[in-house]
């Protein structure tokens, strides 16, 4: 019969992080998921209804508060105790924080246009008109596809973590 080679079991703080990472990946899926079927509807050149712009700003804000409990629980565990993995993880996140703080003006534009009040998202997008306004948004755009892969990068991390027995 082959040995069993015992491993250590994650610390509380680290399995906690990776819980966080996958529970990302997850709000990071259901972001860009809906973010894509934005983009189809507005391809096809109809309008965002009421369900899409409130499904997309739902999901920005799930995945930025998910996300910023990721980037603050693992900052607090390095702390704690000095775990480099889990401080990686939590910067990777950072970046995913970021996007999302950089598109929530575009995210509720998006919300009061689809609930059809367009003299406040003209009020929030400061005047100018949304096309205008978007094609300003191309960093603040690869800033969030570049967060949503680091969400659904800690995530993977998260689970290979936790899936070692």
């Amino acid at each position: 019969m082959p040995k069993q080679i015992k491993t250590k079991a994650l610390p509380e703080g680290e399995r906690t992080n990776c819980r966080l990472g996958i529970a990302a990946m997850i709000a990071a899926f259901a972001f860009g998921g809906t973010l894509m079927a934005l983009i189809s509807v507005l391809e096809k050149g109809g309008t965002a209804g009421d369900a899409l712009g409130i499904a997309v700003f739902g999901c920005l804000v799930l995945f930025l508060a998910v996300s910023l409990w990721h980037c603050i629980q693992g900052i607090v565990t390095y702390e704690k105790h000095e775990h480099y993995g889990v401080l990686m993880t939590s910067v990777l996140t950072g970046v995913s924080v970021l996007g999302c703080l950089l598109n929530v003006q575009m995210s509720l534009s998006l919300l009061l246009t689809s609930l059809g009040m367009e003299d406040a998202a003209k009020s929030v997008i400061g005047g100018r008109s949304f096309a205008e306004f978007m094609a300003g948004q191309r960093t603040a755009w690869i800033i969030m596809i570049i967060g949503v892969a680091t969400g659904v990068f800690a995530g993977l991390i998260g689970m290979s973590k936790l899936g070692k027995k």
